[in-house]
């Protein structure tokens, strides 16, 4: 699908030229996102995010919240808000002849406190969140938030892009049923904590297993195992760097059994041990600026 393939590579450059975390939100219905590889941008990347995500039912939250974002897109096709868990960013709403399909979010800031700190100790109440552990963690969101007026010149081609690719989809297509991929996958996102297996997935979704690890493999590029790694990997990367727990008790809260085995996994996709990562980690955080390598 070329047109996914080519807003795949500008989300690649943008994110890359400006430092943004750019996160797309089909509301269902939106063709282009919900059954493309652009799916793989439905999941916040920012460690603090990950972090209370790792928690389903944050996430669960987190996704009823989108409706509050709907009811605001419906008014206005963009706007800059803080997020239930205190986190700034800006968001686009995604139509099609002016019905409502989705939105975009570029976020991964740090709120002004007196309207962050409320919220973040709400969330500490609400499901038993360390207080410093998550005032570490979103301490790591970047202080910096982006000019407007540049990411709307960044973010709104992108709307239209996803919107044109949209058009085209359904001119092209008639199959308006969900995906046995983006299923897969919106499932994954949701428990990669957990354990997951090609079995449970097949009973889940009343096909073969030979079918769900085919699907998934040709359409993400990874396998379910392999994928599965890399989140729980991302996410053990973000716990490292923010807490002081145990290698073993990280391994667990990530979804890992074994911490023998998580290491592994560690060193073969970061190139370090888990341990090499938080040092060099915690000694660029520590190192002067403008002190000499």
């Amino acid at each position: 699908m070329q047109i996914a393939e080519e807003i795949d590579l500008y989300i690649q450059r943008i994110s890359k030229d400006y430092g943004l975390s750019i996160t797309l939100h089909p509301c269902g219905n939106e063709q282009l996102i919900s059954k493309s590889n652009l799916i793989k941008y439905n999941i916040h990347s920012p460690g603090y995010c990950l972090y209370l995500k790792s928690n389903p039912a944050v996430l669960e939250k987190c996704i009823r919240k989108q409706q509050n974002i709907a009811e605001r897109l419906a008014v206005t096709d963009r706007f800059t808000g803080v997020c239930h868990a205190g986190v700034k960013e800006r968001v686009y709403g995604i139509y099609d002849s002016g019905r409502y399909m989705g939105f975009i979010s570029v976020s991964g800031y740090q709120a002004d406190a007196s309207v962050a700190r409320p919220r973040i100790n709400r969330i500490c109440e609400e499901f038993c969140f360390s207080r410093p552990l998550l005032d570490e963690s979103y301490s790591k969101l970047s202080r910096d938030f982006p000019d407007e007026a540049l990411l709307d010149s960044l973010v709104i081609p992108l709307c239209r892009m996803i919107e044109y690719g949209n058009f085209y989809m359904e001119q092209t297509s008639k199959d308006l049923a969900e995906s046995l991929y983006i299923k897969i996958l919106r499932y994954i996102n949701a428990n990669f904590c957990r354990e997951i297996s090609v079995g449970q997935l097949a009973e889940k979704f009343s096909v073969s297993p030979s079918q769900i690890s085919h699907t998934f493999k040709r359409m993400n590029g990874k396998s379910i195992a392999e994928y599965v790694a890399f989140l729980r990997i991302e996410l053990a990367k973000s716990v490292l760097c923010i807490t002081p727990e145990s290698i073993t008790n990280i391994a667990i809260m990530c979804g890992f059994s074994d911490h023998c085995y998580f290491s592994n996994v560690f060193r073969r996709l970061v190139g370090m041990s888990p341990a090499k990562y938080r040092q060099k980690f915690r000694k660029k955080e520590s190192s002067p600026k403008g002190a000499k390598k």
